[in-house]
């Protein structure tokens, strides 16, 4: 079947590339630039508006506060190098997470807990093979998984999702469900419930429903040496040199976020940050 060969395929690191897919056709890379940025802000817009969660809007981009935070991490995955999916993770600090906006007392009660929540939010893809869309999602997944847990320590996933696609996230990745279904404002007032992933305790339980064989769930997170050169990729992909540029951009498009950043008790140190990248925009 055609699954089983996309599966049986893994994924090809080179350096620093991330490619999967039968011929090594699709690839993940992470925005560094505002230009990577925007491709993903794009899908995301044009994916919300078909589904109704978006208005329009005169620069046909999704992003908001969140995508100004320098932890902040989103990825892009070409086929055949045309644009076609994209996820973002955004780490807790000081301005919380999206997810606040509806769950911050189910959100309260893990901190307090001493856990540190990692939240998965523009999720877009365009692949039209369904099968070969949820072998994508797996692999957005991945990579935001093992850069939460690996490179940043997080304890939690999060998500908000529409309660019709909750099933997914729920049977086969392990979500649990936290909260009661809300209405979400952010995108048009949309259904959303709120799902948590324990990252300390995923792997064991990967391995308990699924086993250890070659194109399971545990295979595809967690088997070593793919785990390793996911790290790996995402050690030496990460970079910051884009930050300037990005601040800039939402010093022109919407500076009452950056504003409400500056409010903030130094989020990742971002006070700082933002600071020194608004000299560097304006020549200082």
């Amino acid at each position: 079947m055609q699954t089983m060969q996309v599966r049986k395929q893994p994924e090809q690191l080179s350096g620093n590339r991330y490619r999967f897919g039968r011929d090594g056709e699709y690839e993940i890379t992470i925005a560094r630039t505002l230009e990577d940025r925007k491709r993903a802000w794009t899908m995301v817009y044009r994916s919300y508006l078909e589904k109704g969660y978006a208005k329009p809007d005169q620069d046909k981009l999704w992003y908001g506060m969140y995508d100004a935070l320098p932890q902040t991490t989103t990825f892009i995955v070409t086929k055949d190098g045309n644009d076609l999916a994209t996820v973002t993770t955004v780490f807790d600090s000081e301005v919380g997470l999206p997810a606040d906006q509806l769950y911050q007392d189910e959100l309260d009660i893990l901190r307090m807990k001493g856990r540190r929540l990692c939240e998965v939010i523009s999720l877009a893809c365009e692949e039209t093979d369904r099968r070969r869309g949820i072998d994508v999602l797996k692999h957005l997944f991945k990579v935001g998984l093992h850069m939460a847990c690996k490179l940043v320590d997080a304890t939690d996933f999060v998500i908000t999702v529409n309660p019709h696609h909750a099933s997914y996230y729920e049977k086969k990745l392990l979500f649990r469900r936290q909260g009661v279904e809300r209405s979400y404002g952010k995108v048009n007032g949309a259904p959303a419930v709120l799902l948590i992933l324990d990252l300390v305790t995923l792997s064991n339980a990967y391995m308990e429903h699924y086993g250890p064989m070659e194109g399971s769930i545990w295979h595809h997170f967690f088997e070593p040496k793919a785990l390793s050169n996911t790290v790996w990729f995402l050690a030496e992909s990460i970079a910051f040199d884009g930050r300037a540029e990005l601040i800039h951009w939402f010093e022109v498009k919407k500076p009452e976020v950056l504003a409400a950043l500056r409010q903030a008790h130094r989020p990742f140190d971002a006070i700082y940050e933002l600071g020194t990248a608004d000299g560097l925009a304006c020549g200082e």
